[in-house]
């Protein structure tokens, strides 16, 4: 008995010349096992040999895919899963047709023949693959050579706002093509090329969807989490991107704790948001912007040290409590404007990440 039947995908959600066929699931290879796949490792562990064998027939551009002892509704995971941890498959359609047989003479064993969908030719990938490498190349060879995690993080992630711009005409913009060959792109490309970079050098990222703020379920957003010496952490390159009181600003949305993620985003599922024990390798721990308390000699130290950016102040704290009781230390007996030399800052408070930015009046903004 046959079945015929075409199912559309929501892993693509809008964001703001071909092999044999796969005989068998194949078990994970080398290759398929080196890219950070959190897709694959939340599925159920009897389809993950399925997931490695589509995997390899959509990186063949098989025409059909035979998979066994799998329903629709695994293979429709499996397509989910694969659009979530691939994005250098950028040629792959959401939706997909596929064929049941069950097996006469193996009553219990059903086969599924899957049949992708590709939005583009071999030699058409081939070339797209060719140009994203010369484009790519360089940035991950200088970021394997950083010493730490956060330093190729943080590097790629300056990368991607100083080389893309927020664009929602942008050709391919939900994909890294419009990422590195465009360099104009919106939430998907810059979470998506985030992943594909980060991949690349070795730092555990995965791709995570969902709307930008609790209270407005309407707007989609796309954002990463990453794994950097051993702990957690979500980036938000699309706001960082956007938030322009400062260069420092944008490192709000860096290294983020899973609080402060969910304070501005809603993923679709909570399967793939991890904990976040850790804020060591929070932009602001390291430079000494980050506040436990209201400690004066912290702040003298934090004022000093920007010196060289202007007198741009910028910090986090622990709390919205903490946060008012610093703006009086800065502002009592006019503290920051004696140790600044400047008569007025503009001053910008984030809530959500509790956030403090002082800028001098004479900055453009």
């Amino acid at each position: 008995m046959k079945k015929l039947g075409v199912l559309l995908l929501c892993a693509g959600l809008l964001l703001s010349g071909c092999s044999s066929a796969v005989k068998e699931p194949i078990a994970a290879t080398a290759e398929t096992m080196k890219m950070y796949q959190c897709g694959r490792d939340h599925l159920d562990k009897k389809i993950q040999p399925s997931y490695d064998a589509v995997l390899q027939g959509y990186k063949n551009l098989d025409k059909e895919i035979i998979l066994k002892n799998v329903t629709i509704s695994d293979v429709n995971d499996i397509h989910a899963a694969i659009k979530m941890d691939h994005p250098e498959l950028y040629y792959l359609e959401d939706s997909f047709d596929y064929v049941t047989d069950k097996n006469e003479y193996e009553s219990k064993a059903t086969y599924l023949f899957l049949k992708p969908s590709y939005r583009m030719i071999k030699s058409e990938i081939e070339s797209r693959d060719k140009e994203i490498k010369q484009v790519t190349e360089k940035i991950i060879n200088t970021a394997k050579k950083k010493k730490s995690d956060y330093e190729k993080v943080k590097y790629v992630y300056d990368y991607l706002i100083d080389h893309t711009s927020y664009d929602e005409k942008a050709k391919e913009n939900q994909n890294i093509l419009s990422t590195f060959l465009e360099h104009k792109t919106v939430c998907a490309g810059y979470a998506k090329g985030m992943q594909y970079l980060l991949n690349q050098i070795g730092v555990p990222c995965t791709y995570i969807t969902g709307f930008t703020r609790p209270d407005k379920r309407d707007v989609s957003h796309a954002w990463n989490m990453v794994k950097m010496d051993g702990n957690y952490y979500y980036m938000d390159v699309t706001n960082g991107d956007m938030l322009n009181n400062t260069k420092e600003s944008r490192y709000m949305y860096f290294a983020m704790t899973k609080k402060q993620i969910l304070a501005e985003n809603r993923p679709f599922s909570d399967d793939y948001m991890e904990d976040t024990p850790s804020r060591k390798d929070s932009y602001f721990m390291k430079e000494g912007a980050y506040f436990t308390s209201c400690d004066k000699q912290q702040m003298t130290k934090l004022i000093q040290k920007s010196a060289n950016k202007g007198y741009r102040l910028v910090f986090q704290c622990s709390s919205k409590a903490l946060g008012e009781q610093l703006d009086q230390m800065l502002t009592a007996n006019n503290f920051i404007f004696n140790m600044t030399g400047y008569d007025y800052y503009a001053y910008y408070r984030y809530e959500d990440t509790n956030t403090y930015i002082y800028v001098p009046d004479h900055q453009k903004l």
